[in-house]
């Protein structure tokens, strides 16, 4: 759940127990909302049948407040375009579009007159482009390697754009001078930093399921595509031959902001820091902690 977008799924083998699981969550939240002054858009909401299985599914049969959701084969959330197969082809060619759009405004500024200098045309691109193809792709690196190629282009042409190089330069020589690794490469790099990041907080809910021997036994003779995010994690790590090594987890107080104490700020500084000597501060501000600590026993925060 993200501020103003839920998303509820299920997972079985038959179709009625996804149907009588996932209506009855519906009702729980829509009780909910409504109790809170809130109410779902029953036009804006849909429901699609996540499965590879060949054959012909039966959608299924939800409702909310009396209205029947409808089933769509794709869906945009957070920014990402899901297909009910889970190919990743209808977000790859979306991005793909894009990222042609945004490539436009480099063209533009390198045919003008007044060029714009090498390091800010591959600011640029970073900003425009290649934050794109960074979003999400955690999630549909998951796709096959030839379906993924279809963002190479576009990486290649805005390279070349901001460097000024001639079109029939060799890539990897380009991507060196450039100092810009290739997709493949940077999408392996920012799924073994997600996966770090994940494990600095060992509780969360992410982190858990990742960790489940449970999950991971479900997958193990899983061999073909979409592979879950820990196998091409583990296979990235074998690839790239590091060992795991332990990661510095983040502490998180348990105490609830509303529940610190008061906090009164020491105002009997009222010389300038550079006119009041080290010495004569320390002792007003001893002074202070020890007057605090015999009238209330919690020492104040000090400004």
């Amino acid at each position: 759940m993200y501020v103003d977008d839920l998303a509820v799924w299920f997972d079985a083998s038959r179709m009625s127990v996804v149907e009588w699981c996932l209506q009855l969550a519906l009702d729980r939240v829509s009780r909910w909302a409504g109790s809170h002054g809130f109410q779902f858009s029953p036009a804006k909401t849909v429901a699609m049948n996540l499965c590879r299985i060949r054959g012909v599914h039966p959608d299924p049969n939800l409702f909310i407040y009396g209205h029947r959701i409808r089933c769509v084969e794709e869906t945009r959330y957070l920014g990402l375009l899901f297909d009910k197969r889970l190919t990743w082809v209808p977000h790859l060619r979306s991005l793909k579009v894009s990222c042609l759009q945004a490539l436009n405004l480099l063209r533009v500024l390198v045919h003008t007159s007044c060029r714009a200098d090498r390091a800010t045309l591959l600011c640029l691109y970073r900003v425009l482009i290649r934050s794109k193809h960074d979003y999400g792709c955690e999630m549909y690196s998951s796709a096959t390697y030839a379906r993924l190629r279809v963002l190479d282009p576009v990486h290649h042409a805005g390279v070349h754009l901001a460097t000024g190089a001639f079109r029939l330069s060799p890539i990897p020589s380009l991507m060196v001078d450039a100092i810009e690794p290739p997709l493949d490469l940077r999408r392996q790099s920012l799924m073994v930093r997600c996966w770090h990041r994940l494990h600095r907080l060992p509780d969360s809910f992410p982190c858990l399921v990742m960790s489940s021997d449970i999950m991971f036994q479900y997958y193990l003779s899983y061999s073909r595509t979409p592979w879950p995010f820990v196998f091409r994690f583990t296979k990235c790590m074998e690839e790239m031959g590091i060992d795991d090594f332990p990661i510095c987890s983040v502490r998180v107080t348990r105490v609830s902001p509303w529940l610190l104490p008061e906090v009164f700020p020491y105002t009997c500084f009222s010389d300038k820091k550079e006119s009041l000597p080290p010495p004569v501060a320390r002792s007003l501000f001893l002074e202070r902690v020890f007057t605090h600590r015999e009238g209330q026993g919690v020492p104040p925060c000090v400004h």
